[in-house]
């Protein structure tokens, strides 16, 4: 599996950003892995998260 970098912004009564890497099979499957956990953290289905920045690890020379 690959890692995954996401930069997003969580918005439910406040808005808080954040930055994550996620062992996943596909960016898809990164982004839900994520929403999943953020609805856990933030206790909720009113969740909305924005993807600011996500791309594979070992693609891209940003980290």
């Amino acid at each position: 599996m690959a890692k995954y970098y996401l930069a997003y912004t969580v918005t439910q009564s406040i808005s808080e950003s954040g930055e994550e890497l996620i062992e996943a099979k596909s960016i898809s499957e990164a982004k839900k892995k994520l929403k999943e956990s953020l609805k856990e953290d933030f206790y909720g289905e009113n969740v909305k998260v924005k993807f600011n920045d996500v791309y594979r690890t070992s693609d891209d020379a940003r980290l």
